[in-house]
C-alpha cells in the first residue's frame, strides 16, 4: 500500500507503527511492533486496533476512532494522558501515541505510533517517590539545611532553616546564598568567606569556623555550626552545594558556663571530688591534687580507696543515712597522700542524683586542716608567749624595783670603801665590786626578759649589735648544750627598725641553727652571729650561720612559704622563716637563706641604717649636780632611801606614795625637780601628774618618772612622750639622768 520510500521509513520507526483504516482494522505493522506488543506485525495485520485496547477501554474506542476521522486533527507524541495498552499475552503496560493522517488508494487512514513508557513511568514515580521521601526527611530533620545549585543560587531550604534566616523556601528560591544567609565572624565582625565557592573549590566537605555567627533577617545573631558539602550525581558530578547547620547559641553559652563553673572549681582553695555511685572518681579540681598528690588523670576513674579514708565505728552508715535523706553530711577525716603522709581533712559530702532522682553520685568539698590546726597551735602559742610577755614585764617590774635599791647600796658600799681604802676592807670592796657584777648581769638578763614582753611596733634607730647580744642572751641556756657560739659584732651604725622585732628574727634564727646541729659532733658544732657596715648601699648585715645539716636544695625556694617545714610532724609549725621573713620586710629589709646540705646554713639579714652611730660616747667619771630641791615618790623605802644616799648633796625629800606627795605640793611645797616611779597601789605616778597639772601647772613641767617596767599598756602608752629613768639604775645613771632633764629644760605643757 505504501511506497518503497515509505514503507521504508515506515518500517524504521523505532516506536510500534501501526496503519489503520477508517473502520478500526490494522493494515500495516512495522517490526517494532512485535518488541512492543508481542506479536508479530503478520499477525497484527487484518485484526481490529481494539484487540491492543485494555478491555474496559473498548467500549469508546470505536466512537473515538470516528471522531478522531471527522476531526482530522493529528496528535503529537509525547506527555499527556495516561493511556494503556495490552501487550498480546494480555498484559497492559502505559503507552503514549501519536496520531497522524495518510491517504492511501483514496481512502484516509490513520498511522498510530504507540510508545511503551512503562520504565520511564516507574522511573518518575521512582523519582517522585524519592523527592517526596527527601522532601519529608530534610523537614523532619532538626538542623536547618539550605540546597543551592553550582551558582550558588538556593534551590530549596527545610523550615529550621526558614526559622533562623527569616527568608520562607520560597523567598529564598534562585536568589544568591548570601542574600539569605548572612554570617560573619563574630570575634571580628567581618563577613565570613563563601563556603559554598570554598566547596566547589575544594569538592570536598567543608567546616564552618568555630566563631561563625548567623545574622539573620530581623537582626537576630546566632552562633552556628556544621558543614557544607558537595552534591553530586550517580557519575559523580557535582551538581550544588547542601549546608546543614544548627544554632549552637545556647551550646556555647552552657560550654562558657561549663568553662567557667570548672575554672571556679579549679580556683577554690578546698579540694572538690565527685565520684559515681560506686565511688570512682569523675571529677578532681587542682587543689586536691595539690593536697593529695595525685592527678586527675592518675585518679580518673579510679575507687576514692586509693586516699585510704579512715573514719570512727558507725560513721559509715550514719553518713550513708543522712546524705539518703537529701541531708549534706561533715565530718572530719584521716586520709592518706600519694607520698604516704596522713592528713587530717574535713569533708562536706552531697549526694548527687540523676533526671530521675535517683543517686547517681557525690560531690564532696575537702578542706585540710593542717594550716588551720598550725594556726590553732600558734594562735595557743601566741597567747601563751603574750601571757609569757606579760608575766615577764611583772616579773621584771617586780626584781627591779629590790634590784634597784640593792645595786644602789652596792656602788655605795663599794665606792665608799674603795675611796677608804685599807688593808682590811680590800678584800670586802673586791667582793662588793664582783657582787655589783652579778647584779649587772641579773640587770641585763631581766632587761633582755622585758624586751620580749614589749609589743610595739614603732621603728626608730636600733643598735644591731645590743640586739643580737640579747638574742644571745635569751637562746643562751637553749644553745649553749648543743655547740659554740661565735660573735663577731663589726657594726659601727645604727640601723632603721624595730628592736623588739629585731631580737625576735635572731632569737628565731638562733633557734632555727641550734635545732639543725648534730649533737654527735659536740664541740664541732658552731654558730656564728655577726654584724658589719655595708658602706657600699649604707645598709647593715646581720648573719646567723651554723654547720649543721643544711636544706636540700629543692626546698630553698620554698623556705618563707608559710606552713612549710622540713623538721618531722611536732616539731614545728612552719611559720617560723615566714614570720622573720614579714618582720624584716616591714622594716624595709631583705632576708636570704644559703645552705648546702650536709654543709650548713647562712641566713643574711640586710636592714637600712639608721640615723646616728652605734659608737658609745664615754660620760664623765664624775658627774657634779648643782644642789636643787628634789621630791622622790616611791612605795619602796629601800629605794628612796638609796637615792638618799646617792645624793647627799641635795635637799632630797622622799614619799613612799602619791596621796602623801600631793599633799605636800598641793600645800604649796617648792621642789626643783619631782622623780616619781610610774606604778604605785594607791596612786599611779600618771594619776599624780594629772593633779598636778590642775593644781600646779609650772611644777607639772618638772616631774619625772622611773619604772621597773611598765606592763600595763596605759602606762607604756602614758610614758611615751615623758622621761623615763629605767630601773635598777647606778649613782652614775641617776646623775646623769637628773643633768639631761635639765639640760633639756622644762616638759611642755
Amino acid at each position: 500500500m505504501l511506497g518503497a520510500e515509505a514503507q521504508k521509513l515506515f518500517d524504521h520507526m523505532p516506536d510500534a507503527t501501526l496503519l489503520v483504516d477508517r473502520q478500526g482494522v490494522i493494515r500495516g505493522a512495522n517490526p517494532a511492533t512485535e518488541r512492543v506488543f508481542g506479536c508479530t506485525p503478520s499477525a497484527l495485520v487484518g485484526e481490529r486496533l481494539d484487540r491492543l485496547i485494555p478491555e474496559g477501554a473498548r467500549s469508546h474506542h470505536q466512537s473515538m476512532v470516528e471522531g478522531f476521522f471527522a476531526a482530522g486533527r493529528a496528535r503529537a507524541m509525547g506527555p499527556g494522558l495516561e493511556l494503556s495498552a495490552q501487550r498480546r499475552d494480555g498484559s497492559l503496560f502505559a503507552a503514549e501515541i501519536g496520531l497522524s493522517f495518510i491517504d492511501l488508494g483514496g481512502q484516509r487512514h490513520a498511522i498510530c505510533s504507540v510508545r511503551d513508557v512503562s520504565d520511564r513511568k516507574a522511573a518518575e514515580r521512582a523519582v517522585r517517590l524519592n523527592e517526596q521521601w527527601l522532601s519529608v526527611t530534610i523537614e523532619s530533620i532538626g538542623d536547618a539545611v539550605i540546597a543551592t545549585d553550582l551558582e550558588g543560587q538556593v534551590v530549596r531550604m527545610n523550615r529550621v532553616a526558614e526559622m533562623l534566616t527569616g527568608y520562607s523556601n520560597k523567598e529564598a528560591r534562585q536568589t544568591p546564598l548570601a542574600s539569605v544567609f548572612h554570617i560573619v565572624d563574630e570575634r571580628t565582625g567581618d563577613n565570613a568567606e563563601d563556603v559554598v565557592q570554598r566547596v566547589l573549590r575544594e569538592g570536598t566537605i567543608v567546616a564552618l569556623a568555630k566563631h561563625t555567627q548567623l545574622i539573620a533577617r530581623d537582626g537576630t545573631r546566632r552562633a552556628i555550626a556544621d558543614s557544607a558539602a558537595p552534591i553530586r550525581d550517580a557519575d559523580g558530578r557535582v551538581h550544588g552545594v547542601v549546608l546543614v547547620f544548627r544554632d549552637v547559641t545556647d551550646e556555647r553559652a552552657l560550654r562558657r558556663l561549663d568553662a567557667h563553673c570548672r575554672s571556679l572549681v579549679d580556683h577554690v582553695s578546698d579540694a572538690v571530688i565527685a565520684c559515681d555511685a560506686e565511688l570512682r572518681c569523675t571529677a578532681w579540681n587542682k587543689a586536691a591534687e595539690q593536697l593529695y598528690g595525685f592527678t586527675f588523670a592518675e585518679v580518673r576513674g579510679s575507687s576514692l580507696d586509693v586516699l585510704g579514708t579512715k573514719v570512727r565505728g558507725d560513721l559509715p552508715q550514719k553518713i550513708e543515712a543522712q546524705l539518703r535523706a537529701g541531708e549534706h553530711v561533715t565530718a572530719e577525716l584521716e586520709q592518706t597522700c600519694k607520698d604516704g603522709r596522713k592528713v587530717q581533712v574535713v569533708a562536706t559530702v552531697v549526694m548527687l542524683n540523676d533526671e530521675a532522682g535517683k543517686p547517681s553520685g557525690f560531690l564532696g568539698v575537702v578542706r585540710d586542716l593542717t594550716a588551720s590546726r598550725a594556726i590553732e597551735q600558734r594562735l595557743v602559742l601566741a597567747e601563751r608567749l603574750a601571757a609569757v610577755g606579760t608575766l615577764a614585764a611583772g616579773v621584771a617590774h617586780e626584781i627591779n624595783n629590790p634590784l634597784a635599791f640593792v645595786t644602789a647600796n652596792l656602788g655605795f658600799v663599794h665606792q665608799h670603801l674603795v675611796e677608804h681604802e685599807t688593808p682590811e676592807t680590800s678584800d670586802l670592796a673586791s667582793a662588793l665590786a664582783d657582787a655589783i657584777v652579778g647584779a649587772d648581769r641579773i640587770a641585763k638578763i631581766v632587761k633582755d626578759i622585758r624586751t620580749l614582753g614589749r609589743t610595739d611596733d614603732a621603728s626608730g634607730s636600733v643598735d644591731v649589735n645590743a640586739a643580737v647580744r640579747a638574742a644571745l642572751s635569751v637562746t643562751h641556756n637553749r644553745v649553749r648544750h648543743c655547740g659554740r657560739v661565735e660573735e663577731c659584732l663589726q657594726a659601727k651604725h645604727l640601723v632603721h627598725g624595730n628592736e623588739l622585732r629585731i631580737v625576735q628574727v635572731l632569737t628565731n634564727l638562733i633557734v632555727n641553727s641550734a635545732r639543725a646541729l648534730n649533737q654527735e659532733k659536740g664541740a664541732e658544732n658552731i654558730i656564728r652571729v655577726g654584724t658589719r657596715d655595708d658602706d657600699g648601699d649604707e645598709m647593715v648585715e646581720l648573719c646567723v650561720e651554723d654547720n649543721g645539716e643544711g636544706i636540700e636544695e629543692r626546698d630553698l625556694a620554698r623556705v618563707f612559704d608559710p606552713f612549710f617545714t622540713t623538721k618531722p610532724v611536732g616539731h614545728g609549725t612552719g611559720l617560723g622563716l615566714s614570720i622573720c621573713h614579714r618582720l624584716v620586710s616591714a622594716m624595709g629589709g631583705t632576708i636570704q637563706v644559703d645552705s648546702e646540705r650536709g654543709m650548713g646554713t647562712r641566713v643574711t639579714i640586710r636592714l637600712q641604717r639608721g640615723v646616728a652611730s652605734a659608737e658609745v660616747v664615754d660620760r664623765p667619771p664624775e658627774i657634779v649636780l648643782a644642789p636643787r630641791r628634789m621630791l622622790v615618790v616611791d612605795d619602796e623605802d629601800l629605794i628612796l632611801k638609796a637615792i638618799a644616799r646617792m645624793l647627799p648633796e641635795w635637799p632630797v625629800v622622799l614619799c613612799r606614795d602619791a596621796p602623801q606627795a600631793i599633799d605636800r605640793l598641793v600645800a604649796g611645797e617648792a621642789f626643783d625637780f619631782v622623780l616619781c616611779d610610774a606604778m604605785m597601789p594607791a596612786l599611779s605616778g600618771a594619776q599624780l601628774y594629772a593633779r598636778l597639772c590642775e593644781v600646779r601647772p609650772d611644777l607639772a613641767r618638772s616631774v619625772a618618772f622611773m619604772t621597773g617596767g611598765a606592763f600595763d599598756q596605759g602606762v607604756a602608752a602614758f610614758l611615751a612622750d615623758k622621761r623615763v629613768l629605767q630601773k635598777p639604775f647606778t649613782e652614775d645613771e641617776l646623775r646623769v639622768f637628773i643633768r639631761d632633764c635639765f639640760s633639756a629644760g622644762p616638759l611642755p605643757a
